[in-house]
Protein backbone atom coordinates (compact mmCIF):
# COMPACT_ATOMS: atom_id res chain seq x y z
CA UNK A 1 0.00 0.00 0.00
CA UNK A 2 1.32 3.22 -1.01
CA UNK A 3 0.53 7.07 -0.06
CA UNK A 4 -0.52 9.47 -3.27
CA UNK A 5 0.94 12.81 -3.64
CA UNK A 6 -0.40 16.00 -5.88
CA UNK A 7 2.27 18.95 -6.62
CA UNK A 8 2.33 21.58 -8.86
CA UNK A 9 4.04 24.92 -9.51
CA UNK A 10 3.06 27.58 -11.95
CA UNK A 11 5.08 28.49 -14.84
CA UNK A 12 4.24 31.25 -17.31
CA UNK A 13 0.25 30.76 -16.60
CA UNK A 14 0.22 27.19 -16.86
CA UNK A 15 0.05 25.04 -14.13
CA UNK A 16 2.18 21.76 -13.65
CA UNK A 17 1.05 19.04 -11.91
CA UNK A 18 2.51 15.88 -10.67
CA UNK A 19 1.50 12.75 -9.31
CA UNK A 20 3.55 10.60 -7.17
CA UNK A 21 3.09 7.41 -5.85
CA UNK A 22 5.32 6.36 -2.42
CA UNK A 23 5.13 3.06 -0.68
CA UNK A 24 4.81 3.37 2.97
CA UNK A 25 7.13 0.15 3.12
CA UNK A 26 10.07 1.43 1.73
CA UNK A 27 11.61 3.39 4.51
CA UNK A 28 14.15 2.73 7.34
CA UNK A 29 13.84 3.86 11.03
CA UNK A 30 16.74 4.59 13.49
CA UNK A 31 16.02 4.49 17.33
CA UNK A 32 17.94 6.63 19.94
CA UNK A 33 18.87 4.16 22.88
CA UNK A 34 22.01 6.05 23.79
CA UNK A 35 20.76 7.98 26.67
CA UNK A 36 21.88 11.51 24.84
CA UNK A 37 20.85 13.51 22.03
CA UNK A 38 22.20 12.33 18.65
CA UNK A 39 22.61 14.12 15.37
CA UNK A 40 22.25 11.88 12.29
CA UNK A 41 23.07 12.99 8.66
CA UNK A 42 21.62 10.87 6.17
CA UNK A 43 22.30 10.88 2.54
CA UNK A 44 21.89 8.65 -0.53
CA UNK A 45 25.99 8.84 -1.48
CA UNK A 46 28.51 8.67 0.67
CA UNK A 47 29.16 11.58 2.84
CA UNK A 48 32.94 13.49 3.25
CA UNK A 49 32.99 14.68 7.16
CA UNK A 50 34.02 18.30 6.17
CA UNK A 51 31.13 18.55 4.72
CA UNK A 52 29.09 18.70 8.15
CA UNK A 53 31.93 19.35 10.83
CA UNK A 54 34.36 22.28 11.66
CA UNK A 55 37.37 23.30 13.69
CA UNK A 56 36.13 24.91 16.59
CA UNK A 57 38.10 27.22 18.85
CA UNK A 58 39.68 24.95 21.14
CA UNK A 59 41.86 22.31 19.95
CA UNK A 60 40.42 18.71 18.92
CA UNK A 61 36.78 20.34 19.30
CA UNK A 62 34.18 19.67 16.28
CA UNK A 63 30.81 21.67 15.52
CA UNK A 64 28.77 20.94 13.29
CA UNK A 65 28.27 23.31 10.30
CA UNK A 66 25.27 25.59 10.06
CA UNK A 67 25.20 25.73 6.41
CA UNK A 68 25.51 21.82 5.36
CA UNK A 69 23.24 20.74 2.49
CA UNK A 70 23.54 17.07 4.14
CA UNK A 71 19.93 16.38 5.79
CA UNK A 72 19.91 15.75 9.49
CA UNK A 73 17.77 15.25 12.26
CA UNK A 74 18.76 15.30 15.97
CA UNK A 75 17.12 12.28 17.92
CA UNK A 76 15.91 12.92 21.80
CA UNK A 77 17.02 9.70 23.75
CA UNK A 78 14.45 7.17 23.28
CA UNK A 79 13.05 8.84 20.64
CA UNK A 80 12.95 7.64 16.61
CA UNK A 81 13.24 8.96 13.19
CA UNK A 82 11.58 7.30 10.20
CA UNK A 83 13.26 8.12 7.25
CA UNK A 84 12.49 7.08 3.48
CA UNK A 85 14.44 6.52 -0.11
CA UNK A 86 14.55 3.79 -1.90
CA UNK A 87 18.08 1.68 -2.15
CA UNK A 88 20.89 2.25 0.20
CA UNK A 89 21.12 5.28 2.60
CA UNK A 90 24.15 6.63 4.30
CA UNK A 91 24.39 7.62 7.85
CA UNK A 92 27.04 9.53 9.86
CA UNK A 93 25.91 9.50 13.43
CA UNK A 94 26.96 11.72 16.28
CA UNK A 95 26.43 12.56 19.85
CA UNK A 96 25.26 15.85 20.35
CA UNK A 97 27.05 18.80 23.05
CA UNK A 98 26.36 22.10 23.65
CA UNK A 99 26.12 25.24 21.24
CA UNK A 100 26.22 23.26 18.15
CA UNK A 101 29.00 21.20 19.40
CA UNK A 102 30.02 17.30 17.86
CA UNK A 103 30.81 15.71 21.87
CA UNK A 104 31.49 12.39 19.50
CA UNK A 105 31.85 10.61 16.36
CA UNK A 106 29.58 7.35 16.75
CA UNK A 107 29.53 6.60 13.01
CA UNK A 108 30.55 8.00 9.50
CA UNK A 109 28.95 6.92 6.30
CA UNK A 110 26.92 3.57 8.06
CA UNK A 111 25.55 1.88 5.29
CA UNK A 112 21.44 1.25 5.62
CA UNK A 113 20.03 -0.75 3.22
CA UNK A 114 16.33 0.00 2.63
CA UNK A 115 13.92 -0.94 4.97
CA UNK A 116 16.41 -1.67 7.41
CA UNK A 117 15.67 -0.17 10.47
CA UNK A 118 18.51 0.30 13.16
CA UNK A 119 19.30 1.59 16.64
CA UNK A 120 21.97 2.99 18.35
CA UNK A 121 22.96 1.90 21.90
CA UNK A 122 23.98 2.96 24.93
CA UNK A 123 27.61 1.65 24.32
CA UNK A 124 27.79 3.53 20.76
CA UNK A 125 26.89 0.42 18.65
CA UNK A 126 24.67 0.46 16.38
CA UNK A 127 22.47 -2.71 15.64
CA UNK A 128 19.87 -3.31 13.28
CA UNK A 129 16.10 -3.94 14.31
CA UNK A 130 15.28 -7.89 14.05
CA UNK A 131 13.14 -8.31 10.75
CA UNK A 132 9.36 -8.14 11.54
CA UNK A 133 9.67 -6.61 15.30
CA UNK A 134 7.16 -4.27 16.33
CA UNK A 135 9.19 -3.00 18.98
CA UNK A 136 12.78 -1.96 19.39
CA UNK A 137 14.63 -5.08 19.55
CA UNK A 138 17.62 -6.15 17.82
CA UNK A 139 18.69 -9.00 15.56
CA UNK A 140 19.91 -10.72 19.09
CA UNK A 141 16.72 -10.30 20.86
CA UNK A 142 17.86 -7.24 23.08
CA UNK A 143 14.84 -4.75 23.49
CA UNK A 144 15.80 -0.90 23.61
CA UNK A 145 13.54 1.49 24.67
CA UNK A 146 10.23 1.14 27.25
CA UNK A 147 8.66 -1.79 26.30
CA UNK A 148 4.37 -1.91 26.52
Amino acid sequence: MGNVGICGNEIGGDLNVHIYLRSTTNHRSVFNATGNTIRIYYNTDKVQPGDILTEGREAGQLIFKEDSSIPYVSILENDSFIFGGAGISYACIYLEGSSNECEKTISENYEVPSEKSFIVTADLTIKFQKAGASTWEDEDGVKYGQQS
